[in-house]
């Protein structure tokens, strides 16, 4: 395996690690780890935090009206000890694609688009998959991740660095390095450039490797680029930039006004500095493909999503109709995997998505029959460190054992 893709399988970190997480966590001996008070439930925690090497987290709960439980450990910045507090923000990583998921639906809603349209039919410039040129990609593969668009090795150039000239390489390992080297390499571009380059056959990226030799509709494979295109057309059917529409009907309906989709002036006093394993900085960086992961935020704002998305399963949500909620939320079954729109369920029936990039990692779970919902960040990323995913295992196995 060349260096290239080696590395961007370490970058998302196996969303597959953290859906185990999820599995796992549903098979917990209830005697050892339930908490009957909220006061126990925080020094439990807590005590995790102690022996964790997480520099910092923050967790919440909520259900379809309000906070249940909302607590922060540790440190938003080791060096100035800066707490990490429930109003500390930062990029939390795939759980972004949900954020597409409800502005797809939005979009069906207004008669804008339909998911079993072939993507040509939005889309300035063609796409097709070269092993299957007849076969018509649809929103709906997009969205379910069956696609056959990969992300392969032209999803690195979707990272850049935002000071590249400033990077002491000699602090890092010899893979980060390298990476590091490719990544400092990489220009901030719009994403409609980037999807042309990768995705059009008249792109200078453009290769066979960019799709799966498996016709779309029939095998889930998980793409960020695709994830990526689904935004893409919502700007192509709106009008307006995929952020402006993510901000304007979702987050500012849903009083989420903390969130953003990167690093600014008006957050950077709440960001929190991002870490690699043993507690390296992370240089500052954006993502071209902003919608796969690229939303800025934190516990307090997600609380709010989190009602939506329970009172929206419930049939009561503000900003999306009960049918189009019911659509987005049901489960289809592929050969290797069952899938929703931007959604995927556990085996206990949790909705969940997961997120990890470079000195971030979260996981937001639903489980709409005990009406409940909870969402996860730290500023470190897990990568293949055991014993910071055994940490992130722990804190979920309390906070399922506790008698919400």
């Amino acid at each position: 395996m060349n260096f290239k893709k080696e590395q961007l399988m370490k970058l998302k970190l196996s969303i597959l690690i953290l859906i185990t997480i999820f599995v796992n966590y549903a098979c917990i001996n209830k005697k050892i780890m339930a908490s009957n008070t909220t006061e126990q439930l925080k020094a439990k925690l807590h005590k995790l935090f102690d022996e964790s090497n997480l520099p910092g987290f923050s967790v919440v709960v909520a259900n379809d009206k309000e906070i249940v439980f909302q607590q922060s450990y540790g440190f938003a910045d080791l060096l100035t000890k800066k707490p990490y507090s429930n109003n500390t923000v930062h990029n939390i990583g795939s759980v972004s694609k949900t954020f597409i998921a409800l502005a797809l639906m939005q979009s069906v809603e207004r008669g804008l688009l339909n998911l079993d349209d072939s993507i040509n039919k939005y889309l300035p410039f063609e796409v097709n998959n070269p092993y299957f040129p007849n076969r018509p990609i649809t929103l709906r593969h997009l969205a379910s991740h069956t696609s056959g668009i990969t992300d392969d090795e032209s999803y690195l150039k979707s990272y850049v660095f935002d000071n590249p000239s400033h990077i002491n390489l000699e602090k890092f390992d010899k893979d980060t390095q390298k990476f590091f080297v490719e990544v400092k390499k990489h220009k901030l571009i719009d994403e409609s450039e980037f999807l042309e380059n990768v995705l059009s056959n008249k792109g200078q990226w453009f290769t066979k490797n960019n799709f799966s030799n498996t016709p779309a509709g029939e095998k889930y494979q998980y793409s960020n680029i695709g994830a990526t295109l689904a935004a893409y057309v919502i700007e192509q059917v709106t009008g307006i930039k995929y952020e402006d529409y993510v901000k304007n009907n979702i987050f500012t309906p849903l009083n989420m006004l903390q969130s953003s989709w990167s690093k600014s002036k008006i957050n950077k006093s709440s960001f929190a500095t991002r870490y690699l394993p043993n507690n390296i900085v992370v240089p500052d960086y954006h993502l071209v493909t902003k919608a796969d992961g690229a939303i800025v935020t934190n516990t307090t704002d997600m609380a709010n999503y989190i009602s939506e998305m329970l009172n929206g399963f419930n049939g009561n949500g503000e900003i999306l109709s009960a049918k189009h909620y019911k659509e987005m939320f049901t489960i289809k079954e592929f050969k290797n995997k069952g899938v929703a729109i931007f959604w995927s369920e556990n085996k206990s029936g949790n909705l969940q998505h997961s997120g990890a990039d470079p000195g971030i990692l979260t996981i937001l779970a639903i489980n709409p029959k005990k009406n409940i919902g909870l969402f996860f960040m730290t500023n470190i990323s897990a990568d293949e460190d055991d014993e910071l995913i055994k940490s992130v295992k722990k804190i979920f196995q309390i906070l399922k054992g506790h008698n919400w």
